[in-house]
């Protein structure tokens, strides 16, 4: 019987079968076809270029080989670039002036050239021979002066025939200190260093914060018993309008060193420093009625943002509030005064307004807050609402039109006496918890401000009827 071969499925006759022609020319068909495959051999060509595997289908390995030849003819057309691998082109030369597009790369002959070039020209800084210095390079110079340099980046211009320097540089691990400021100018530049620069005037920058300008001076470039250094700084702080005034001294072979700050102050004796920062207060009726010249009777600035919190005795907390106070007495006879009137000149909210109350120290009373609006002093009692009843079990609301400041004054018959009083729906006033049950006494009295569209609302009880007044100034 016959049988087929492995590869090409040939058909093989037994020994005992007769030659049958067809059979032969079947096997001789498969044997051509084949053979023409092989000849003109179809295949795919792969994605990514892999290796060739022993015993793999040869239409797998001409589609492997496809796909490296057309990597290879696409490599060897291209130009090397910053981006791009491709063939490039050696150059000896140290002037050329091609970009990175045209495939061309230095040879170490070309770098070296180059680098030698640029150490030829490291032993100079313009004309000035640094060749023994250190190593005879830039970073050797800076390495070999650390100490003196300490990572200060400083521009010098000498002027007034080298006797005067003038400093600008930062000085980030020194302390926002006039004094260690001074010190340091002091050490590194008034020992003749910059000789024979006797006075240096600076701009500093110190911890990277404050700023410092001055000038110092010195008798002696070096250290002696009878050496001094003098002179004046001015400390501007992260906040451009805080700045202090100081004066420096230091004297003798260990430069002891000391610095005052230099009060600004003007002749009149009411007047108390005028530096920002400095010398505000926050009680606005502190004063010191044994001492008209006390300190704290000088004129003293205030300012705050959130003056409710900020302040003691601020008749205005509505919202930001700056200005300074004035301390004025009034005298029945020489040196003998009775009456003291704190005003406050706001600044802002309303520039020009000012608020005035009086203390009686015969009577130890003050007299409570006024306002002027322009040139007229008005009392908070400009009439917004006059005395009115409201009924028991009645509610009265009032709606401030503008922005104002108002006084609540509200009395309570009967014996019930539970009139409530809101500024705003904030209850200011409860009858049980403030003045229980005693008949006919003022319940509240209160003055605060009220801003456009806020409310006061005054709500009865059900045993008795209220008087009230609402007051305003605007």
């Amino acid at each position: 019987m016959s049988s087929k071969t492995t590869n090409l499925n040939l058909t093989k006759p037994s020994e005992d079968e007769f030659y049958d022609i067809n059979v032969q020319n079947e096997n001789m068909n498969i044997i051509d076809r084949e053979i023409g495959g092989l000849k003109q051999p179809t295949y795919e060509v792969s994605t990514a270029m892999s290796d060739l595997n022993s015993g793999e289908m040869i239409t797998v390995a001409f589609g492997k080989i496809a796909k490296a030849v057309s990597t290879l003819i696409s490599h060897v057309a291209s130009k090397a670039t910053s981006s791009v691998l491709g063939h490039v082109k050696l150059s000896d030369s140290t002037s050329s002036t091609s970009a990175s597009t045209a495939g061309v790369a230095a040879t170490p002959k070309a770098v070296k050239a180059a680098y030698d070039l640029a150490n030829s020209n490291t032993k100079k800084i313009g004309t000035t021979d640094i060749s023994g210095i250190g190593d005879g390079t830039v970073t050797g110079a800076i390495v070999n002066n650390k100490e003196a340099i300490e990572d200060v980046s400083q521009s010098l211009t000498n002027v007034n025939n080298s006797k005067k320097t003038y400093l600008n540089f930062a000085l980030p691990n020194v302390a926002a200190d006039a004094k260690a400021v001074c010190d340091y100018i002091n050490k590194n530049y008034l020992l003749g260093q910059l000789s024979p620069a006797y006075t240096v005037e600076f701009d500093v920058v110190a911890s990277n914060t404050d700023w410092f300008s001055g000038t110092l001076s010195t008798d002696l470039l070096t250290l002696a018993k009878g050496r001094t250094v003098w002179g004046f700084v001015q400390q501007r702080t992260s906040s451009a309008e805080n700045s202090t005034l100081y004066k420096y001294f230091a004297s003798g072979t260990g430069g002891a060193s000391s610095v005052s700050a230099i009060d600004e102050t003007i002749s009149d004796p009411m007047f108390c420093e005028s530096i920002p920062g400095r010398n505000q207060i926050t009680d606005l009726l502190n004063v010191n009625l044994s001492n008209r010249n006390s300190d704290i009777n000088k004129i003293h600035y205030f300012g705050s943002d959130n003056p409710a919190t900020a302040f003691t005795n601020s008749p205005y907390t509505a919202g930001p509030f700056y200005g300074y106070r004035v301390v004025r007495w009034c005298s029945e006879s020489a040196n003998t005064y009775h009456l003291v009137t704190v005003e406050l000149h706001e600044q802002y909210p309303v520039s020009g307004r000012v608020w005035s109350n009086t203390y009686d120290i015969n009577n130890g009373t003050w007299y409570g807050w006024k306002c002027n609006q322009g040139n007229t002093f008005i009392d908070v009692g400009t009439v917004l609402k006059g005395t009115t009843t409201i009924s028991a079990g009645a509610t009265v609301t009032y709606t401030a039109t503008r922005d104002c400041f108002v006084n609540v004054a509200a009395y309570a018959h009967g014996s019930g006496q539970n009139t409530k009083i809101y500024i705003n729906n904030v209850c200011i006033f409860s009858p049980y918890t403030n003045n229980g049950s005693d008949a006919g006494l003022v319940i509240v009295d209160k003055t605060v401000p009220l801003k456009t569209g806020q409310t006061i609302k005054i709500e009865n009880g059900t045993y008795t009827t209220s008087t009230y007044a609402i007051f305003a100034a605007f």
